[in-house]
């Protein structure tokens, strides 16, 4: 025996979808009702399906499973994780899925559907493969992406590493030709000494053969 229920997300949850217990929740949904000149689009909250209670049991399990958790910054974004996944870490802004679900058990009169318009377990299985379908494109969309400016950041380091390079080997040259200069003056430094003491020896010599005046 199945019941009727509409799941759905609350309008603060920081997601637009959740799939749970095989099904996929939204915060509203649009169904096309009528046929020819009374096609009408009707917008509701939520899902609406019918399930078993182990159908429904399962649902209430995956909710309680899961936490949302958003970043921060200019891009700021929001994911659903898994607590049971072993490589599932807590963090301190993780928010408890539950708190965004509700579900609510309908009466057959308070159905937004006809009865033949109602999704049945096939098709919220069908539409569930859509959207993973799609957040599997996307994620490999966004691993594209980051793969293209590491690649992008990698350049620029290594044309950076090779210009910090060269500027080390110009400053080691110059070193170089600084220590040779160095080298160079202290020699020439070392012989102005040796040609004034020599001046100075040749001064005195002078001094010593110079006559003596006569007293």
């Amino acid at each position: 025996m199945t019941t009727l229920y509409r799941i759905g997300l609350k309008p603060n949850c920081p997601v637009h979808q959740l799939v749970v217990g095989g099904g996929c929740t939204v915060k509203r949904t649009q169904k096309v009702t009528g046929r020819n000149a009374n096609t009408k689009r009707n917008d509701v909250n939520g899902v609406e399906m019918c399930l078993t209670d182990e159908q429904i049991n399962a649902v209430i399990k995956g909710v309680k499973n899961r936490v949302i958790r958003s970043t921060t910054g200019k891009k700021r974004r929001s994911r659903v994780y898994v607590k049971s996944n072993k490589f599932f870490r807590p963090e301190e802004n993780d928010k408890e899925a539950s708190a965004f679900v509700y579900i609510e058990e309908l009466e057959e009169k308070e159905s937004s559907f006809q009865a033949f318009d109602r999704p049945s377990l096939e098709e919220t299985h069908r539409k569930s493969l859509e959207v993973l379908k799609s957040k599997a494109e996307e994620v490999e969309e966004e691993r594209k992406r980051l793969e293209k400016e590491k690649k992008a950041f990698d350049s620029h380091n290594r044309e950076m590493r090779e210009a910090l390079q060269a500027d080390y080997n110009d400053l080691d040259a110059q070193r170089a030709a600084l220590e040779e200069e160095k080298s160079d003056l202290a020699k020439m430094l070392e012989e102005v000494k040796k040609a004034k003491e020599e001046l100075a020896k040749a001064k005195g010599k002078q001094e010593e053969n110079k006559p003596k005046p006569k007293k």
